[in-house]
């Protein structure tokens, strides 16, 4: 726990986690009395320009390699936190979230309440290396948000590969109150939230705007594996994909429901310049959408301004799809059921 004056902790740098700080289940023949530690991040506490392979600034990582009692339970709460500038080589620019256990039961809660995620980066090495989750990086990890009245800030984080703001692997992801502005992915997918592996993920309320992924698909957000989406009065507006999906891309049989929300503005290279949804007749996907928005999208050279839809269902539940372009055909919506 951090109190009193502000904690900084400013360009610390390792080569493998953590960058300023790891949290790590015990490996040691030590005998350890608790079977339960607790880790505040609270307003006091910033971390600015460090620097690691895995979660520049913070990373929490539990996995098999411990001799703790098992049910050792760890709870990290996240709750104010300033993440700027830091930097991961492969994954998690300002946080990781790490539950790699496998055979062994440590039980990982990690809370994400409120903070700050600045112009944080997933650079990869130049080598193959890639960069992905610029700001957060999550694998098969559980995180919740307790209080809804707060909000967390992302803005002009980038990563190399995927998912400039947030990278989720598996596992549960809640956030509320969410304002995600100038994200980058520069080579592949998800300006502001990358999601695959089954992931369960909700949002209530927030934004994503201003955000690119330069060469990908998923302007904002990137949906596959069997994953489900859940979001609540959201705008998601003005962002760019350098191929398909301007503002959303839906693969792999993934599940996404908005509800009053509004995908306007945003812009695709190829097709479906507010959503494309990538399904197939073996594996659809699926896209509700309740009282929403889909106006003014633009597919720039092919299909579906609005919303392009291959083997997938789709519903609109109420609503306004207005003023969107295609460059060729339904500029509105685009239904494919040859794939």
């Amino acid at each position: 726990e951090f109190i009193g004056n502000t904690t900084t902790f400013d360009s610390n740098s390792c080569t493998n986690y953590g960058g300023a700080v790891m949290i790590h289940n015990y490996n040691s023949t030590d005998q350890v009395a608790s079977k339960h530690f607790d880790y505040s991040i609270n307003d006091k506490v910033v971390f600015k320009n460090n620097k690691a392979a895995h979660g520049g600034g913070l990373c929490i990582r539990i996995d098999d390699n411990s001799t703790l009692a098992e049910g050792t339970t760890f709870n990290v709460s996240i709750d104010g936190a300033k993440f700027e500038g830091n930097e991961a080589v492969r994954e998690g620019g300002g946080l990781k979230v790490d539950r790699s256990t496998s055979t062994k039961n440590y039980p990982l809660s990690t809370s994400l309440n409120s903070g700050s995620f600045i112009n944080n980066k997933a650079t990869g090495d130049g080598n193959g290396t890639v960069g992905n989750g610029g700001a957060i990086f999550s694998w098969s990890a559980d995180i919740d948000c307790k209080d809804l009245t707060k909000q967390v800030i992302f803005d002009g984080n980038t990563a190399n590969a995927s998912g400039g703001g947030i990278y989720a692997n598996g596992g549960t992801f809640k956030l509320s109150s969410a304002i995600f502005t100038n994200g980058t992915a520069t080579n592949h997918d998800a300006s502001a939230v990358y999601i695959q592996g089954g992931c369960k993920m909700t949002m209530e309320s927030g934004t994503m705007t201003g955000g690119k992924a330069l060469n990908g698909w998923g302007g904002a957000i990137h949906l596959k594996g069997a994953s489900t989406l859940d979001i609540k009065q959201c705008n998601i507006s003005n962002n760019q994909a350098g191929n398909k999906g301007g503002a959303i891309y839906i693969g792999e049989g993934s599940t996404l429901t908005i509800d009053n929300g509004e995908i306007t503005g945003n812009t695709a290279a190829q097709k479906g310049g507010g959503v494309f949804i990538d399904g197939t007749k073996d594996n659809p996907c699926s896209f509700t959408m309740n009282n929403g928005k889909i106006n003014n999208n633009t597919a720039t050279k092919f299909y579906g301004g609005g919303v392009n839809i291959l083997c997938s269902n789709f519903t609109m539940n109420g609503g306004e799809i207005n003023g969107n372009k295609a460059g060729s055909y339904g500029g509105g919506i685009f239904f494919d059921n040859m794939g």
